[in-house]
């Protein structure tokens, strides 16, 4: 730009010049002078008598100046990003406070005007209207200036810059809502999972996490570039990967949702839909995500896990968590969390897979089985006297308290859950509300006036089940053990499917007798109190308020949650030769807890004395993500898997029956699509 005496009139003359069309603003003001500012035709005769020293200078956009377009950024971490996403421009204007915060553009047709805005604005595609220019001083007395301002305007398709500030703003919003330190290796994982499974290639995906990651003040770059490859490795094998789902869960369904629309994966109110022949919305079918394998790392509990696992069929989750129960059991009143004194090691478990013959039973024969071929943690059990009570001869509470009055400390197993379920549920049975008392209670009596009083004051019962999905939901589910609180007392281990090993190797039982007197050289003797790193303990109270929020999204997946990542945290520093809780020991329990949630999400059923109400709860929850068809709901409530398809149609009639959902339509197959009533009403709005 050229210096005058008159710097506005140059300017205005400059802007004159390069066919845009310039109008007055009031001095410290980017109010147009005059009400019909919008059909300016200011010439270069009219300069010298619209332009003064004191006036401002805006320039109207749109098709006025030759389809001029600015991107105006208001949000600073969106002025952090942008020259990551948005296209290059000689043209860029700003102030000392917002350097650089408004980027120039000619497009070859103009894109949509467009705000985008999450508790407040964060970024404007501006197409109409006008914007304030150099040498123009806004409103706070800061001077508007030109950063860069040489030759021609480049050319733009709109369709390429509407794109570009679309990813500007979600990565904007993500990058302000970055979680802190101990979530972000996960969130890099589902983040990866939902962009590569929404068509991404892995190089778009990982310039979009690593650029959000650095803006954020992430030092793991490293990791968060590990994380798009090994997701992208198990997306081509056919693997499970975290996604969309563990995507939400992190940064919350309203973030969720106003990222996707933002990226082009939900639709918004500028999409229309033509009725009635309409498509299912695009929801991916739910995946269970797998532990992360940093839950495995780190200790003498992950050295005996994995070699027990080392070349088998056996999925390590079932083994790790196994070992940690009777480890559990035997550790329990000889140590104590730093904040929580009182805090029980004991643990009821539950292994879950899709199929039987699974893994479940092969992992408790290796960590605590019989024989001279048995369980590596076997002898410890025996020589501290714990128990192994075998489920199916349990047939009631009182013969539970009989037993546990002859044996205090033991660990009831079931290899087969449907026992403890057909026994548990039976009419005035006390055997389930016998477990909701010793989880964390030690005393426990129980009689008739035919038969003694059993029982005693100072019982130590841990408790395994083995199941199938199908068995888990049905029983807990006619159970009730939800809304009682049975469930949160379980911690959780699923395996989809075993991993696929044709042939076992031999086990080393050598080096499994080396970890294990490790391991016991590692048991307290006395009493040992723990004390917890500050950042450890800073990292608990922030899981700990996150699950506890009112407004968290699963508030009845929670309890009791934050109990069972201080007993994680607490097996991590014992077995670790630790008296000191670190913040990378409490990171990998808190991912462990994250997954725990995860797993009581996907896992948990609905409290229901039957199977047509546990499929309609599923039918509401599939349909509250969006339009589906009846084979997208048979899905969804895994009908073929168990063959309850009679079931299905009556509760999907009964809905429709009842109003509370509606067939909206047809597509393009001519199968009826389903949606809830008050969604059809929206979609007609």
């Amino acid at each position: 730009m050229s210096s005058c005496p008159n710097p506005v009139q140059q300017a205005t003359l400059d802007y004159l010049a390069r066919g845009w069309k310039p109008l007055p603003l009031r001095p410290l003001s980017k109010q147009p002078v005059g009400a019909d500012w919008r059909h300016s035709q200011v010439t270069a005769l009219d300069v010298p008598q619209m332009f003064n020293e004191q006036s401002n200078v805006g320039i109207l956009l749109g098709e006025a100046s030759g389809n001029l377009v600015d991107v105006d950024i208001d949000a600073p971490e969106a002025l952090a990003l942008a020259d990551a996403f948005l296209p290059s421009t000689t043209f860029v204007s700003g102030r000392p406070s917002r350097p650089r915060s408004h980027r120039w553009f000619r497009c070859e047709s103009l894109p949509r005007h467009q705000k985008f805005e999450f508790d407040g604005c964060l970024l404007e595609l501006r197409v109409t209207g006008q914007t304030m220019t150099p040498p123009s001083l806004h409103p706070s007395g800061e001077q508007v200036v030109w950063h860069e301002a040489t030759g021609e305007l480049p050319v733009i398709n709109p369709d390429e810059l509407a794109a570009a500030t679309r990813m500007l703003a979600a990565a904007t919003l993500l990058c302000r809502k970055y979680p802190a330190e101990g979530s972000r290796h996960g969130l890099a994982l589902a983040i990866s999972g939902f962009l590569l499974r929404n068509g991404w290639d892995v190089n778009r995906t990982r310039h979009f996490i690593v650029s959000v990651a650095t803006a954020a003040g992430d030092t793991e770059i490293a990791d968060r570039e590990t994380a798009v490859e090994t997701t992208a490795a198990r997306l081509t094998k056919g693997e499970t990967a975290l996604g969309g789902t563990r995507f939400a869960e992190i940064i919350g369904p309203a973030v969720f949702e106003k990222l996707a629309e933002w990226l082009g994966f939900a639709r918004t109110r500028f999409q229309t839909q033509i009725f009635p022949v309409v498509e299912a919305d695009r929801v991916p079918e739910e995946q269970i995500p797998a532990l992360p394998e940093d839950c495995l790392e780190g200790d003498w509990l992950s050295e005996l896990t994995f070699r027990l696992f080392e070349n088998t069929a056996i999925p390590p989750q079932y083994l790790r968590e196994s070992v940690v129960l009777v480890l559990g059991s035997l550790i329990e009143g000889k140590t104590g969390f730093p904040t929580h004194s009182g805090l029980c090691s004991r643990r009821y478990l539950s292994l879950i897979s899709e199929k039987p013959q699974a893994g479940k039973g092969a992992s408790w024969q290796r960590v605590a089985g019989y024989g001279a071929h048995g369980g590596a943690l076997r002898q410890l059990l025996d020589s501290a006297g714990i128990r192994i009570l075998h489920g199916s001869g349990i047939g009631s509470g009182q013969f539970l308290a009989a037993e546990l009055e002859q044996y205090p400390r033991a660990i009831a197993h079931y290899d087969e859950a449907k026992r403890l379920f057909s026994v548990g549920t039976a009419q005035n049975s006390t055997l389930l509300d016998s477990l909701l008392t010793l989880f964390e209670s030690t005393s426990l009596f129980s009689g008739s006036f035919t038969n003694r009083k059993h029982g005693g004051d100072d019982l130590h019962l841990s408790v395994l089940i083995h199941s199938t999905r199908k068995v888990f939901g049905e029983g807990f589910g006619a159970a009730g053990a939800t809304a009682d609180g049975l469930l949160s007392r379980f911690v959780l281990a699923y395996s989809e499917r075993p991993p696929l090993v044709a042939v076992w190797a031999e086990r080393d039982f050598a080096e499994e007798r080396r970890i294990v007197a490790r391991i016991r050289e590692l048991l307290p003797g006395a009493f040992v109190p723990l004390t917890m790193e500050a950042v450890a303990a800073e990292q608990l109270a922030a899981f700990v308020a996150k699950i506890k929020t009112h407004d968290h999204p699963h508030p009845d997946h929670t309890p009791r949650l934050d109990v069972h990542v201080k007993v994680d945290a607490l097996m991590r520093a014992v077995f670790s030769g630790s008296t000191e809780i670190t913040a990378t020991m409490m990171s990998r329990s808190i991912l462990w807890g994250e997954h725990q949630l995860a797993l009581r999400v996907a896992l948990w059923p609905s409290d229901g004395a039957s199977r047509s109400e546990q499929i309609t709860q599923c039918l509401l929850r599939r349909l509250r993500k969006g339009t589906a068809s009846a084979r997208d709901l048979r899905r969804a409530a895994h009908v073929d898997r168990d063959g309850s398809h009679e079931l299905f149609a009556r509760a999907l009639s009964a809905l429709c029956r009842s109003g509370a959902v509606c067939a909206i339509g047809q597509n393009h197959a001519g199968k009826e699509i389903f949606a809830l009533e008050d969604s059809s009403e929206e979609r007609e709005a």
